[in-house]
């Protein structure tokens, strides 16, 4: 029999959240099992059984802490169970303190899952096999704590002691790792010490992981994520990078902002009756005039709309919900626009304006509604470098990876009409459909130019206006040049099988004529002029790009900000004497590249 010196012990275990009460405000966790962990003298394996634990301190409502901190207090332990399975189970409930609140509700949330607990050892067994180390017989566990990181036994993380060293008897063979022997006398060296705590280490641990969940809910926040995905990064421990990337593709591929409630902050459960009742044209009129008695329907949805986003700060202004700005950006369709629209509505027919087309949310542009405040999009620049090495001891160079973001702000997009008082006192569904869908194409077809070639001045940065894109030279532009895009891309590891090329129809007919081949069949571009192909990839067009430019490049690397929700102005008296009303469409929006690599630009096309 022996001993060894040590201080307490803390093991880590993941909490099951299905075993939150929030009623009763209690959570069962499993706290220890016999799982072997490596010690500083070997591998330890608790004995999990009533005989061996003194469960005594736990059972007369032991304390429940956060990171161990023994003035941090915020459960209790009403029960302890020791199952069949060989793990032991405690039932600890929270108090009503706002400190406790405050713990128990990350708990509800997933964001606090981790879960440790403290024992002091007093006896172990040696294995008959060194391999198997040691089984604790008799230990005592004193505390269980909610932990933002599990500690790390095999480097002493997390074992702080508090009340000094302890012997421990060993009862069976001498210890498997033996005391190093001194070189200058040959007496054994000095028992194990007691592991300080918390140690340095540790202290850094914790601060980079508070740091971590510090990050993320601020990204979290600013984009108004979904609470699931929020707490799946903070449980499977992304880092704020790797979240901020998986949620541009989570809220693409949702598409809407987000509330509590999981639905679009200006969609506010409107029947297909009331949709079809409302009419944009009628609350207009109701602001111009401020009698509302016959618009009640888009007065309530207004106010619905300013209970989730708050009032807007503009005079006049009308809240549109979404489920109308979805049928009235849709309207022009043959299945649906056509139906509001009677040819006894109009003294004639409406000849729609030809507008350039819209192309970046096709190309796979993610569109990112409903943001809040200034956006930062943490990305990695630069990666860690990997060095072999002349043997085992030679110490290995420091890297880091290098993190930079893509930042976004509110640009304001704005759009004006005027209407006469009497065209929307005698107004048809076909009038609002004209009105809506000037205002909407105007908004998108500018949003959509800012994408591609904004200027950075009073508007977004688009992707010409990017720094350090790849450039081709477009004089005499043959086949070689069109490979070079793609090459351009390849050498920044930027080419994926979703790339398009985007020029205008001009420069499409242009590459249709030339072969790609001397003396053979084969154009450059195949296909129809809005849509084809190039070199294996996707080719459009659109009248937004600059005459004589080509884009190539992965166009999911594009974001579209959009902060708050469409409002409408309205100004009564824009001209008074004619009874003339202007209406002035709002929205708010910034883009961003994440990537510059991912594209390459090339213009004066010949």
């Amino acid at each position: 029999m022996k001993t060894i010196k040590a201080g307490r012990q803390y093991r880590f275990s993941t909490l099951d959240r299905g075993a939150v009460d929030e009623e009763s405000r209690t959570v069962e966790l499993a706290f220890a099992s016999e799982e072997p962990y490596e010690r500083s003298w070997g591998v330890e394996v608790l004995n999990i059984e009533p005989r061996s634990m003194r469960l005594g301190r736990l059972q007369r409502g032991g304390p429940v802490l956060v990171d161990h901190n023994p003035s941090d207090v915020v459960a209790v332990v009403e029960s302890v169970s020791v199952g069949d399975d060989r793990v032991a189970r405690a039932r600890v409930r929270f108090g009503k303190s706002a400190r406790a609140s405050e713990v128990f509700q990350d708990v509800i949330d997933g964001i606090r899952g981790n879960v440790s607990f403290g024992y002091r050892i007093h006896e172990m067994e040696a294995s008959e096999k060194p391999e198997d180390g040691y089984r604790v017989t008799d230990f005592e566990p004193f505390e269980l704590s909610f932990v933002s990181i599990p500690a790390d036994p095999t480097v002493g993380v997390g074992r702080a002691g508090g009340d000094g060293e302890h012997e421990i008897t060993i009862r069976g063979q001498a210890p498997l790792k033996e005391p190093e022997m001194n070189e200058a006398t040959p007496q054994p060296a000095a028992p194990i010490a007691a592991v300080p705590g918390p140690s340095a280490m540790h202290d850094a641990a914790v601060a980079a992981e508070r740091q971590r969940n510090a990050d993320i809910n601020s990204i979290a926040g600013k984009f108004n994520a979904d609470a699931d995905f929020t707490r799946k990064a903070l449980a499977e421990g992304w880092t704020a990078e790797r979240y901020g990337s998986e949620l541009l593709g989570h809220l693409a591929s949702r598409g809407q902002m987000q509330v509590a409630g999981g639905s679009p902050a200006s969609q506010i459960g409107m029947s297909s009756t009331e949709q079809r009742g409302y009419s944009v044209l009628r609350a207009v009129l109701a602001a111009a005039t401020g009698d509302w008695s016959k618009a009640g329907l888009e007065l309530e949805a207004h106010k619905a709309i300013e209970q989730r986003v708050g009032p807007s700060k503009r005079t006049n202004a009308i809240f549109v919900p979404y489920e109308i700005q979805r049928r009235d950006l849709t309207a022009a369709s043959s299945t649906q626009g056509s139906k509001l629209v009677g040819t006894d509505h109009l003294a004639g027919s409406f000849i729609e304006l030809l507008r350039a087309r819209t192309v970046l949310a096709g190309l796979g542009a993610r569109m990112l509604p409903g943001l809040r405040g200034n956006v930062a999009i943490p990305k990695q620049t630069g990666a860690g470098t990997g060095y072999w090495l002349a043997n085992e001891a030679t110490a290995i160079t420091e890297s880091n990876q290098t993190i930079g973001q893509v930042t976004m702000t509110p640009k304001q997009l704005g759009a004006y009409t005027e209407i006469s008082k009497q065209l929307i006192q005698q107004s048809a569904p076909g009038v609002e459909q004209i009105v809506m869908d000037d205002l909407a194409a105007v908004v998108s077809r500018a949003i959509d130019l800012a994408g591609i070639a904004g200027t950075g001045t009073e508007q977004p940065t688009g992707i010409t206006g990017t720094a350090s894109i790849g450039a081709v030279t477009g004089t005499s532009l043959a086949y070689a040049g069109v490979l070079e895009f793609q090459t351009d891309l390849a050498a920044a590891n930027a080419l994926v099988p979703g790339c398009a090329y985007l020029t205008t129809p001009a420069v499409a007919a242009l590459m249709a004529q030339r072969a790609r081949f001397s003396s053979t069949d084969t154009p450059m571009w195949s296909g129809g002029m809005l849509d084809g192909q190039m070199a294996g990839f996707r080719a459009t067009t659109t009248t937004q790009m600059a005459a004589a430019t080509m884009l190539f490049g992965d166009f999911s690397q594009v974001i579209i900000g959009m902060w708050g929700d469409l409002e409408l102005e309205v100004n009564p008296y824009a001209n008074f004497a004619a009874g003339i009303i202007g209406v002035r469409a709002w929205a708010t929006v910034d883009v961003g590249v994440r990537q510059a690599g991912a594209f390459a630009y090339a213009s004066s096309i010949t």
